[in-house]
Parts: C-alpha cells; structure tokens; sequence
C-alpha cells in the first residue's frame, strides 16, 4: 500500500531521549561494577597463567663481605615478555566481554554509556594489576632480607609497557560498538520516484 501523496514518507532519527541524572549514575556504576568483576577474573587467570620472572642471588664483590645482590639471567628476560603477553592478552578478552555486555543492557543510552564503559575500563585495568601483584610472588626486596647466595628469587606480576594498560579501554569500547553497530537498525531508504518535468 502506498503512502498518500500528501504523506511525508518515514524518516529514521538517531537520537535518543535524553537521560535523567539517576539513570546515568545507576548506568555508570553498574557498568564500572561489570568491569571490576572482569578485572578480577582477569587479574586471576593472569597469576594462574603466568611464570614469574625468576632472579639468581649473587655474592656483591664490591660490597661488605657477605653481601649479596640479585640478577636476572636471560630466562628471567624471555619470562618477563611473557607476563607482559598475557596480561595484554587478558586485557583484550576482559576488555571485549565488558563491552559486550554493558553495551547490551544499556546501549540506547548513548554518550553515558560510552563514558561509562571508558571509566569501567580503567578500573578493570587497575583490579586486574592489584589482584595479580597480591596473589604473585612478594616484592623482591622483601624476598632478598633473608636469602643466601644461590637461591632463586621469584619477581612479583608487573607490566612494564605502559601502553598495555590502554587495551583494557579500547577493547571495551570495541565490544560496545560491535554491539550497537549489530542492533541499531538501518534508515529505511525511500522508494518514492522521482518526478519527471
């Protein structure tokens, strides 16, 4: 059935209602909330999965008799990289599965989402890195107070490349524009012929 001549035809319009103050703090803290259990869950398969680097203790020559230091040795280079790979690699799955899910229950909420997904990154950045240095291994200077020549020291769960720390909220804001790309419907183009003079 066509529309009447005098119709204007359908016309799709992106915006959103706006949003009361309530539903923006209920969104903010129910998306940070997702994200720090993600974080979480992140900072613990990142201790399960991760070898520690691994630190030799040494005479000090040029120290007091009987001092010691601590070197790494190349192992302890290469498993240094891994702690890196994994965290980076947590970071992109967490980061992706908190999108995902906060785009789904609050996509339609526009701007509040996306600055809501943005600070929820942050902090499953930051749970992440707490939870995997509290379940690892001791500071090392802690460790070194009581050990002798010989022993291998295990180093706490660090990330050195501070650009890691950026994948948790890019991949979050991936997760949701997967999302809202998938559900926001397409205009509907007009089918109305043009008029021949």
């Amino acid at each position: 059935m066509q529309p009447h001549p005098e119709q204007p035809p359908p016309t799709y319009s992106a915006t959103e209602p706006p949003i009361s103050w309530p539903d923006a703090v209920r969104t903010l803290a129910t998306t940070v909330a997702v994200f720090a259990l993600v974080g979480l869950a992140a900072g613990v398969v990142w201790w399960l999965l991760t070898d520690p680097p691994t630190y030799q203790v040494v005479a000090n020559p040029q120290g007091p008799a009987g001092s010691t230091s601590v070197v790494q040795g190349e192992e302890g280079l290469g498993e240094a990289f891994g702690v890196e790979v994994v965290f980076f690699s947590g970071a992109l799955v967490g980061g992706l599965v908190g999108g995902l899910a906060c785009a789904a229950l609050f996509r339609t909420r526009g701007l509040v989402t996306l600055l809501s997904v943005l600070a929820g990154g942050a902090v499953a950045c930051f749970v992440a890195l707490r939870t995997g240095r509290w379940l690892g291994p001791a500071d090392l200077m802690d460790q070194s107070a009581s050990a002798s020549v010989g022993d291998v020291l295990t180093s706490p769960l660090s990330v050195e490349a501070t650009g890691f720390y950026l994948v948790w909220p890019i991949a979050a804001v991936a997760g949701l524009m997967v999302v809202v790309s998938m559900l926001t419907p397409v205009p509907e183009q007009s089918t109305s012929a043009p008029s021949v003079g």
